[in-house]
């Protein structure tokens, strides 16, 4: 099915194919299953990079030589956070989530100038197949619900795949149980996010925190609910932005692993334990996969996807973001601006990652 979907996907246009490649699974997968399928196909793989920290391109390198496809390395720096920013706010029309959307944007523009009016992207795949850590303890929860404790114990002992470790799954499952049980949602924020709840005007803390939440509750007892959770409600927030910034430049941006009703429907039928097993997240693609993509990407523990080195960005773009902050628009008094401005030195610190995040969204 996944094989359908790509050859659907790569009809859409006679001339080179832009691909994304990350090294990761999804987009690992895609490019060496369209290679595979028509040999003679001219394919340009894409990855960003920046001058200091090459992020995903060691991993993305292997696919390439694995393929023998042209590779294009977007170069994306910090100094293009102010370039761009004003540009891919207008573009997306919300504010930018983080600022990987400018590399995004910055690779979106350099396939426009290499001529390629379609790209492929690998999204959807994690939602779907379980790529996210934080999936692994619902599956050992699923398990224990069903009473099926052999093979708890089976998957705990190998969660060394899943590239977490026992002391990380007892944090997390403390974390969760603690925010379910323990702390008010904006108690929690006072705690955990105190800076950014008091860069908000107390009306519209209080608006936040006592409205009803627009998305509908999904009980997680077992693995699929949460995917099915993460992919009917979350997942379209996150392809909206290779969608606009693809648009913006006149290019039309497929995701073969998401946009197929039939492949979506097959994965969601099946149980839990193929999408888990003996750690590894993405079993039944990792296996599907063996013989096509290379060996050590399809037993990758790490997982990285889109990465840029955000910190680094943010710690050189401070100046620029408050000089935003500054000037800024705010005819609801929504941001206690003066608040962020009189505390930067001790606040837009790279102890205080989370502030920093917070100060490039506004």
């Amino acid at each position: 099915m996944l094989t359908d979907s790509v050859r659907a996907n790569i009809q859409l246009s006679d001339g080179p194919l832009a691909i994304g490649v990350s090294g990761g699974m999804d987009s690992s997968s895609l490019i060496c299953t369209a290679k595979k399928m028509d040999p003679q196909r001219d394919i340009v793989a894409y990855t960003t990079t920046d001058s200091y920290d090459g992020g995903e391109a060691y991993w993305a390198e292997k696919v390439v030589r694995h393929t023998g496809v042209e590779w294009i390395k977007v170069v994306c720096t910090s100094e293009n956070i102010p370039e761009y920013l004003s540009e891919a706010n207008r573009v997306h029309n919300i504010p930018l989530y983080n600022a990987s959307s400018i590399a995004q944007y910055r690779m979106m523009e350099e396939i426009k100038k290499q001529g390629q009016p379609v790209f492929i992207d690998g999204q959807g795949g994690d939602e779907m197949l379980g790529g996210y850590p934080e999936y692994f303890p619902l599956f050992l929860q699923s398990l224990r619900k069903n009473g099926e404790w052999s093979h708890w114990r089976h998957e705990l002992s190998r969660v060394g795949n899943s590239g977490m470790t026992q002391k990380d799954m007892l944090i997390r499952r403390l974390k969760l149980w603690s925010k379910a049980h323990y702390y008010h949602p904006e108690k929690l924020a006072q705690k955990k996010r105190k800076f950014q709840y008091e860069s908000l005007m107390p009306h519209e803390r209080e608006l936040y925190f006592n409205q009803p939440s627009p998305l509908p509750e999904i009980k997680k007892e077992i693995l699929n609910d949460a995917l099915f959770e993460s992919y009917t409600l979350f997942l379209g927030n996150i392809l909206r932005w290779g969608e606009h910034s693809a648009a913006s430049h006149g290019i039309e941006c497929v995701m073969p692993l998401s946009n197929n009703p039939d492949l979506t429907e097959f994965i969601f039928s099946i149980p839990s334990s193929y999408k888990i097993h003996n750690g590894w997240n993405k079993y039944l693609q990792r296996k599907a996969m063996v013989g096509i993509v290379p060996d050590e990407i399809c037993w990758r523990k790490q997982k990285m996807g889109f990465y840029i080195p955000e910190q680094k960005w943010l710690n050189e773009t401070g100046d620029a973001i408050f000089d935003v902050i500054q000037k800024i628009e705010d005819p609801e008094e929504c941001i206690n601006k003066k608040y962020m401005i009189e505390n930067r030195n001790r606040l837009y610190t790279p102890a205080n990652p989370l502030f920093r995040q917070f100060a490039f969204r506004c």
